[in-house]
């Protein structure tokens, strides 16, 4: 009796024919994640208390704070100086951005949603030092 035909791996962008499910490639990855939980938000330190600074942040920040002057409402609170890299919950550390922003802040200054490269961290932190606008009054 003839098999079904192959279909395309459901990962987006992955050309790989599969019989079922995801290809070899995908279920690694899959794999890997699930044996590394990040947790809840609760346990990565964004519980209650960081909410109420966070709305605090938003409402001081209205306007992405950005330094290219975007003029996107703020959807995102941002580390100047990540938790990661010493950075604090302090509201002079704090900043309110559009949430495109903060995705590529994320990735191009904090290392890529968790993936290191310090080379670009180290850079990334002292250009922000620099660059970051001054607090509203």
């Amino acid at each position: 009796m003839p098999s079904a035909p192959r279909k395309p791996c459901p990962e987006p962008g992955c050309p790989r024919l599969v019989a079922s499910g995801r290809c070899d490639k995908h279920n690694l990855q899959r794999r890997h994640y699930a044996s590394h939980p990040r947790g809840s938000s609760s346990q990565q330190g964004y519980g209650a208390a960081w909410r109420r600074v966070r709305a605090v942040v938003l409402q001081r920040d209205p306007i992405c704070r950005d330094e290219a002057g975007c003029n996107q409402r703020s959807t995102d609170v941002d580390h100047i100086v990540a938790r990661k890299h010493g950075g604090s919950d302090d509201a002079s550390n704090l900043r309110g951005l559009c949430h495109r922003h903060h995705s590529r802040k994320t990735a191009i200054i904090d290392g890529r949603w968790g993936r290191p490269n310090n080379s670009v961290i180290q850079a990334g932190v002292e250009r922000l030092a620099t660059v970051t606008r001054a607090l509203p009054d």
